[in-house]
């Protein structure tokens, strides 16, 4: 039996914020802007979120929103993949347990 949780990386690099899932397939799902303590950012989703007083806020505040969303449905549309720098982990980044909509 498979479970339907799915555990995805949420990364805030270079002004972009990009999920990696459990495949390992990197997409970019928006972006961010401006200087802590007033950072904002927008999930191609729809929206603007913000202010964030730090960058581990404004990933925590995103996966919220993920969370929210049918994100599964995205992801498995999305054929646009990101090259990822080779030290994505030494980023900022935050681990998020997503349930598979159906």
């Amino acid at each position: 039996m498979q479970s339907p949780w799915r555990i995805y990386r949420l990364y805030a690099v270079d002004s972009r914020l990009l999920l990696r899932g459990e495949t390992g397939r990197v997409i970019s799902i928006g972006a961010y802007a401006g200087a802590a303590p007033s950072m904002r950012y927008n999930l191609d989703s729809g929206g603007k979120h913000g202010p964030c007083s730090s960058l581990s806020l404004l990933l925590a505040d995103a996966s919220e929103q993920l969370s929210a969303s049918k994100l599964e449905r995205a992801l498995a549309q999305s054929t646009e993949y990101v090259i990822a720098p080779a030290d994505l982990d030494r980023s900022t980044h935050l681990d998020v347990s997503l349930l598979l909509q159906p």
